[in-house]
């Protein structure tokens, strides 16, 4: 006579996981490996049904397969995610065969459970390979233009506006050719790392080809879309990139297209996209440039700005200057915001200011912002508090010498009006950057000079990020150093930034300036920097740009 195992050796040898359990749902049998699923004996599972071995959502999901076997007899398959006790996370195929035991009629389920956990990772990692750039890990080319679709018909759907950001890293071939393709990939790869940090879960960011990068900003207009690549360009602009042997500066340029105010198709947006990218380039790079009038979205932005300064609802926002020695407020810097009237929603100048600058609208920004500074100014003498008020100037002034005269003419009316001023005091500091007045000192010291005139005060604000602030040293009495913040941000990690620092202290006090330090965000550079000697500070450890009176910090 033949050998016959035992049933239930014949079961326990076989290491996929088997069990059957009659049409009521109950387990008459199983063996080890099934049960070592949920860590039980073969005895404990016998006669449990899928609610007292699953969990809810997934014991449902058994119950309306075995529902639908007993109806329609014949055999299932579905895949199943399940978690093991002690274990990762488990894929199983689960098969099933319904079988009737005559002559009784009994129906029986027969489950076997396959494991295809490894399967699954195998297809995952395949899918993000087809999706995703190998070296930066963003999304590559091809699903962008998936996702770009589905944005697309949605917003269609609900009306949602959209943004494409379309990215240029400015003379990576130079950066290629002169330190190696291995460094060109750092960059790229630190480009993709800061794209991340600013880019919210509903945006996209894809590599779109070589050096080029595409953003798509879900659910935002163009108004907020400039926000966003400005924020962009300056992080770029301000963050050292280690390329191995040494850390180097990058800039990019950017071409901004917003559904549905520039175009409604997707081939249109990315071709307006594409083309403001080349002005940028063209326009001397570092920049972010929007459509031209034919497209409107530059002008969607102008028309807001318009509206804004019409309704009044363009406001200075104040952030305090403090003696980093005594912690005393000196002096408050006015910051343009605009209030949009959605629930009161701010928008700060990052989001406005480019679109002011090629409208040629930032002398109206600088008017108003000075207006209300110079009223503030007043209001707060008479209650007692003596401060400096620092006010930034565009180079669009050179273009309306006719504002030098109006500020002149608002100023010397508020001093009138004001009681408690004392005449020869002139509050009121005009900042200016050498980025925007490059190429034009004696032209902005001929604009500047009737201010100087009349007793205000001259500040050179970003002081060593550019290349021209040692000819305005020379050629306007200025008496503040306002040094870039990105330096600031660096001087407690880098000793070479300390001495640079230390430098352009040692420049200050030989030429009787104040030194501000901007962009402090913790005490550890407070202090440092007041040992350094540098005389006031200002950042978020300080307080934030408010539109109430500032006190003293504690």
């Amino acid at each position: 006579m033949p050998f016959r195992l035992d049933p239930e050796q014949l079961l326990d040898a076989i290491p996929t996981p088997v069990y059957y359990k009659n049409a009521q749902g109950e387990i008459i049998d199983c063996n080890d490996a099934y049960a070592r699923l949920f860590r039980l004996e073969r005895g404990q599972v016998i006669g449990r049904t899928v609610h007292e071995l699953y969990p809810p959502e997934l014991a449902r999901l058994h119950e309306e397969a075995d529902q639908r076997l007993l109806r329609d007899g014949g055999q299932v398959q579905y895949e199943v995610a399940m978690e093991v006790p002690g274990e990762e996370p488990c894929h199983l195929l689960v098969h099933k065969h319904l079988y009737e035991h005559q002559p009784a009629g009994e129906r029986i389920i027969v489950g076997t459970l396959f494991d295809i956990t490894e399967q699954k990772r195998i297809e995952r990692r395949l899918a993000y390979e087809a999706s995703h750039d190998q070296l930066t890990g963003l999304v590559n080319r091809h699903e962008m233009q998936r996702i770009m679709a589905r944005t697309h018909a949605r917003a269609e759907r609900y009306g949602e506006p959209f943004t494409l950001v379309l990215v240029d890293l400015d003379h990576f071939k130079i950066i290629n050719d002169n330190y190696g393709h291995a460094a060109g990939d750092r960059i790229l790869v630190a480009f993709a790392r800061i794209a991340r940090q600013l880019t919210r879960e509903t945006d996209t960011v894809a590599r779109w080809g070589g050096e080029e990068f595409l953003f798509l900003l879900d659910n935002t207009d163009a108004l907020h879309a400039a926000g966003f690549a400005e924020r962009l360009r300056t992080r770029i602009e301000a963050t050292p990139i280690d390329i191995g042997n040494q850390e180097v500066h990058i800039t990019i340029s950017a071409g901004v297209a917003s559904y549905p105010e520039d175009a409604t198709a997707i081939s249109e947006l990315l071709t307006l996209a594409d083309n403001t990218l080349f002005e940028a380039k063209r326009g001397g790079r570092n920049r972010v440039v929007f459509p031209s009038k034919d497209s409107s979205g530059i002008f969607t932005i102008g028309t807001q700005l318009n509206r804004a300064l019409e309704q009044e609802r363009l406001i200075p926002a104040y952030q305090p200057i403090v003696d980093l020695a005594t912690r005393e407020v000196m002096a408050e810097e006015a910051l343009a915001r605009i209030r949009t009237g959605q629930d009161d929603e701010l928008l700060d100048a990052e989001s406005f200011i480019q679109a002011a600058n090629d409208l040629q609208l930032a002398h109206r920004i600088d008017h108003h912002i000075i207006s209300s500074t110079l009223r503030r100014c007043i209001a707060q003498e008479d209650l007692g508090v003596r401060r400096k008020y620092f006010v930034n100037m565009s180079a669009d002034l050179l273009r309306h010498p006719e504002l030098t005269r109006e500020i002149i003419e608002q100023a010397s009316q508020a001093w009138n009006d004001c009681k408690v001023l004392p005449t020869e005091a002139r509050p009121i500091v005009i900042e200016i950057t050498e980025r925007e007045f490059l190429g034009h000192v004696d032209a902005a010291t001929e604009i500047l000079q009737p201010l100087i005139d009349f007793g205000l005060e001259i500040a050179i604000d970003d002081f060593g990020s550019g290349y021209s602030s040692f000819q305005y040293l020379a050629d306007l009495p200025v008496s503040y150093l306002k040094i870039e913040g990105s330096l600031i941000q660096r001087c407690v990690r880098e000793p070479k930034v300390r001495r640079i620092i230390h430098a352009i202290r040692d420049i200050a006090r030989d030429l009787d300036l104040i030194t501000i330090a901007e962009h402090i965000e913790d005490e550890a550079t407070a202090d440092l920097l007041a040992e350094m000697g540098i005389d006031w500070g200002q950042g978020y450890l300080f307080g934030r740009a408010t539109f109430g009176s500032i006190p003293d910090p504690e």
